[in-house]
């Protein structure tokens, strides 16, 4: 059988490769008249994957909000910035609803959009904090960016929501109590 020898630059195994085509049957000078070209094998088509969704924080800004989706939690999941949108466009009618004693305007508080799963219904939970308590809680060391804020009372300075995306429909909104 003949040597194939490749030049240096395919490398050693594309030789390797050849030789054992040609070892197993291919068609050679000499032998046997080739039959036609076998048909294309079909690929399986596969489906594109989702591009993976950031580790966060993801800044939001929109009319008369501003806040960060932050990382999701173990098991839970990233919210998009449209979902914070479609949630945001319902909030101020959940909290005149809900929380009808709630005057302070919503666009001065800094938002916190994290994803949780409860009962495997996904569920977006807002956490609002106004601009005065997060500048305090920044001078304190903690960023708001990066931690969730867990606020127990605080009266009016600080909000939450839970939304679902699914339906769009508010599962409680409304002002922190007073101690």
């Amino acid at each position: 059988m003949p040597e194939l020898v490749a030049p240096k630059r395919v490398g050693r195994t594309a030789a390797a490769l050849a030789s054992v085509l040609l070892a197993s049957g291919g068609c050679r000078s000499g032998s046997a008249p080739c039959g036609p070209p076998a048909a294309p094998v079909p690929r399986p088509v596969v489906a594109a994957t989702p591009a993976p969704q950031p580790l966060g924080p993801v800044d939001v800004v929109g009319p008369g909000y501003r806040g960060v989706i932050l990382a999701s939690k173990p098991h839970g999941w990233m919210p998009t910035p449209a979902q914070v949108a479609a949630l945001e466009a319902g909030l101020p009618d959940a909290m005149r609803t809900r929380a009808p004693e709630f005057r302070r305007p919503l666009s001065g508080y800094f938002r916190q959009y994290v994803g949780t799963i409860e009962d495997g219904k996904r569920w977006i939970e807002v956490h609002g904090a106004s601009i005065e308590d997060v500048a305090s809680l920044v001078a304190e060391g903690l960023d708001p960016r990066q931690e969730e804020l867990r606020v127990f009372d605080g009266g009016d300075s600080y909000f939450e929501a839970r939304y679902d995306p699914a339906t769009g429909a508010f599962d409680g909104a409304g002002p922190h109590g007073e101690a």
